[in-house]
């Protein structure tokens, strides 16, 4: 017989039993001799097992092309273009090892007790299916040795991550870029890329005949004589959310709901991230800012 975990729980207070040897995990033991101790890791330090300095906060990077990071929505992690939300920050738990949101204090948890391939945030267990070494840019799965993945390979805003077998393409590498020592984005690179002047109010003026503008009444967006003083009728591009937000209502974002137009409370998903270009305001998936009926 041997000291065994019983049914190989590795949960905290589970029972310890005699067994019979099947030199299974849950029956084998290190002896840790009390003098041979060394100093207890503490904030600040590197965890060399996991790979991750402890309660040191960071951002998740692809190596994909467009850097996102990882975030949560509704539960999810997801791939965003960088926001400034603390839904983008994670840190190392030295007690639970897990990964966890700067947000929630929820883990990294595949879904399905490990079952699925779908990663998502639960409250911590500890179990292994919320165990993750940070190794070679992977982030590794302590039992299954399945790696953190964008689903399908696709670079979207977005896009679910997964946790799959490790091919090691780009879409399973990831920086690990500590937000005390994060470089700060290159503002004129934004501007360039998404189309604005960066935190200036602007109208949006439209090209048909009366040269009317657009203006929000906080929730509806809708085509009025142009008002040189109506802070209504103006909106600016904050660079920290790349969202349009209302020069009236400050929290509040240009956001498609279907086919139409709302200002809501400002959120970075997707549907609320838009570019200027060649005189078309459009967003991540495609559809243009438009005048219903023309």
């Amino acid at each position: 017989m041997a000291l065994d975990v019983q049914s190989a729980m590795d949960t905290q207070r589970r029972d310890i039993i005699a067994h019979k040897k099947h030199n299974g995990l849950n029956q084998q033991w290190d002896l840790l001799y009390v003098k041979t101790l060394k100093p207890a890791l503490k904030k600040g330090d590197l965890n060399k097992r996991y790979g991750l300095y402890i309660q040191r906060p960071f951002f998740i990077q692809t190596q994909m092309p467009s850097n996102r990071y990882l975030d949560i929505v509704n539960g999810a992690v997801v791939l965003k273009t960088p926001n400034s939300f603390k839904s983008q920050q994670w840190y190392f738990d030295n007690v639970t090892k897990t990964i966890r949101s700067v947000k929630t204090n929820q883990s990294f948890n595949i879904q399905g007790n490990g079952r699925s391939k779908h990663l998502r945030l639960y409250n911590n267990n500890s179990r292994w299916w919320q165990l993750f070494y940070y190794r070679g840019n992977n982030f590794v799965n302590v039992n299954n040795n399945r790696v953190v993945t964008v689903s399908a390979g696709k670079d979207y805003e977005g896009q679910a991550i997964w946790v799959q077998k490790r091919h090691n393409k780009a879409h399973q590498r990831w920086n690990v870029v500590y937000v005390d020592t994060a470089p700060k984005e290159n503002l004129k690179d934004i501007a360039e890329d998404w189309g604005f002047q960066l935190n200036k109010d602007f109208f949006f003026v439209s090209r048909m005949p009366m040269r009317r503008v657009a203006a929000t009444d906080s929730n509806n967006v809708r085509l009025v004589t142009l008002k040189r003083t109506d802070k209504r009728q103006m909106f600016f591009f904050d660079s920290a959310t790349k969202t349009i937000k209302s020069s009236t209502w400050k929290d509040r974002s240009l956001s498609m709901s279907g086919n139409n137009l709302r200002t809501v409370t400002t959120n970075a998903r997707w549907f609320q991230l838009f570019r200027y270009k060649d005189a078309h305001l459009i967003n991540e998936r495609g559809k243009a800012m438009d005048v219903s009926g023309g």
